[in-house]
């Protein structure tokens, strides 16, 4: 990719290892609760499309297997900052 300054910009791929589902919940401050691999990929499933072919198959499970899922529930934005900062800090 070409940026205006003709200097070509560098792109960086990260590994995925946290998942966060996210609501807002007026009657809720902060929960932020780590769930299991299941309940994780079968959330993950219901947002996003994985095709149907064997080898996808295998590739999302191997990478979903290895992968910590969580729900944040909030209504205080800046402590549901301050979480994801910790939590992803060490990225």
């Amino acid at each position: 990719m070409n940026t205006n300054s003709g200097k070509k910009e560098v792109s960086k791929v990260y590994q995925v290892k946290e998942v966060v589902f996210v609501k807002y919940n007026p009657k809720i401050d902060f929960k932020l609760s780590k769930i299991s691999c299941s309940k994780g990929i079968k959330s993950f499933l219901k947002q996003a499309y994985i095709s149907p072919n064997p080898t996808s198959a295998d590739t999302f499970l191997d990478w979903a297997v290895n992968v910590s899922f969580y729900n944040l529930t909030y209504s205080d934005s800046d402590i549901a900052m301050d979480a994801m900062l910790k939590l992803f800090e060490n990225e």
